[in-house]
């Protein structure tokens, strides 16, 4: 049970004037609750906070007129486990200290360009999603990227490279399979540390299929269906892994590695077998093809 339902809230009209401890906080919070489908214009009147979070819901929308006022302070926005069909990103500009936008597990269908200097972290991550607008990204401070779980009817390839602070990268069960062709990741941040791939199916990548890896990233690929690494694409990603901590995180199946990359990639065969993974983090037996 959370606040609105404790104090005897089923519709819009008594929800706002019942929640003055959450207006002393900014913080507006709605939990557990199956009767509020709408969140209109005017609902927090004068009132503007910081962090809005709904989680267990059955919201559908939530007007840009209830939220407005809090435009110079809102920093995080969490609507998660609920029926959320549509959002206002085209406004997200209004809101200039907004850090952390979480529409996880609703009824979105699209995302549009994003236009954020002070988002950090998004994440859509199990929605409805088949489409990502690639053109007219800008987002320059952002670290955090999730849209896994989404059934993309192409992916958004051109907005990578912008991002030059992104730090993780989650697109797991995206349908991206059976190949990813060239061009399909370029990576332009130095600061990138997670990439996950997990269950798209993917049998082959092309050449500079997935490119920008750092010394320090770590790749995950597991729950695909790769059998071999082929020079032309995994040469360059496993050269980079190897100048430091990274890690490439491979199915548990058996993961054949051409002699000709264990030569020119790493100083032993050892080392490869170390940038191989499990997820579980057990190591892969790693054969060389004759």
């Amino acid at each position: 049970m959370d606040e609105c339902e404790a104090l005897g809230i089923t519709s819009v009209d008594t929800l706002f004037s019942s929640s003055k401890a959450l207006q002393e906080n900014k913080i507006f919070k709605l939990k557990d609750n199956m009767s509020v489908k709408e969140l209109p214009g005017g609902i927090f009147r004068t009132v503007s906070f910081k962090y809005i979070w709904i989680e267990e819901t059955v919201v559908e929308k939530i007007f840009l007129s209830a939220i407005l006022k809090s435009q110079d302070q809102l920093e995080g926005v969490k609507i998660i486990d609920s029926r959320l069909e549509e959002f206002p990103f085209q406004f997200l500009p209004n809101f200039t200290h907004l850090k952390s936008l979480s529409l996880y597990s609703n009824y979105l269908t699209s995302v549009p360009a994003l236009q954020s200097q002070s988002l950090e972290s998004f994440s859509v991550s199990n929605n409805t999603i088949t489409r990502v607008e690639e053109d007219g990204w800008a987002t320059p401070s952002l670290k955090f990227l999730a849209l896994s779980g989404n059934p993309l009817s192409a992916f958004p390839s051109k907005i990578f490279k912008g991002l030059q602070k992104l730090q993780s990268f989650f697109c797991a069960g995206c349908n991206l399979g059976p190949t990813l062709s060239n061009g399909f990741l370029e990576f332009g941040s130095q600061a990138l540390k997670v990439v996950s791939l997990l269950g798209n199916y993917v049998s082959r990548l092309e050449s500079n299929a997935i490119t920008g890896i750092q010394p320090d990233t770590k790749v995950y690929l597991s729950e695909n269906r790769i059998e071999t690494l082929r020079k032309e694409a995994f040469h360059t990603m496993l050269a980079n892994l190897s100048l430091g901590t990274g890690l490439l995180y491979m199915a548990s199946h058996q993961v054949r590695l051409p002699d000709d990359m264990v030569a020119s990639c790493f100083t032993s065969f050892d080392k490869s077998e170390w940038l191989l993974r499990r997820w579980d983090g057990s190591e892969i037996s790693v054969q060389k093809v004759l």
